[in-house]
């Protein structure tokens, strides 16, 4: 059995529990907030921060090569189904898909603050967040259409979850339970 070493990243096989590479990208003076893997397990998302709490990164790798596509400021990425894109909430609480091959970047939901991000749609085509509208004293669960940039509150989120844990199961989305402030 192989292992992968204590400050390296590996992907396994879910099947035997084998490693199946190690991902030669170290991690030991980060902590890691969340991991993101496209359904075909060619790309991971990794938002990372420093114990010295100097700010959060996302970094985005070609697991066969090991590659670091690219890192930007931010927090609690998601990768899309297709592995195509990544939405995540910038280093200014804006809600951003990235086009992971071209390398382009556009905001959603103009004006408001993205606190977290939960997951694509199995589809590709929606995304949960966590987010609170200009004036607002309360942060809610969205549905955000990632082409449209139209978007639904679901519900009302409590102070202590930022939509990050949400995530789809079907067509139900699976969250926190409770009503929020």
């Amino acid at each position: 059995s192989s292992t992968c070493p204590p400050d390296r990243l590996g992907l396994y096989s879910g099947e035997t529990g084998e490693q199946e590479r190690d991902l030669h990208w170290p991690f030991s003076q980060l902590v890691i907030n969340r991991l993101s893997l496209s359904n075909r397990a060619d790309r991971i998302a990794v938002s990372s921060g420093s114990a010295k709490a100097d700010g959060n990164k996302v970094t985005v790798l070609e697991t066969q090569a090991g590659k670091v596509l690219f890192e930007v400021a931010g927090r609690f990425p998601a990768i899309s189904p297709d592995g195509n894109s990544l939405a995540y909430a910038d280093e200014s609480h804006r809600l951003t898909v990235r086009d992971l091959d071209g390398q382009k970047s556009r905001m959603l939901m103009e004006g408001w603050h993205a606190d977290g991000v939960g997951t694509w749609s199995p589809d590709g085509t929606l995304i949960i967040a966590g987010a609170q509208a200009p004036l607002s004293m309360g942060r809610k669960l969205v549905v955000v259409d990632a082409a449209s940039d139209g978007f639904a509150q679901v519900k009302p989120l409590s102070e202590e979850d930022y939509g990050n844990f949400c995530c789809w199961a079907k067509k139900s989305l699976l969250g926190r339970a409770g009503t929020g402030s």
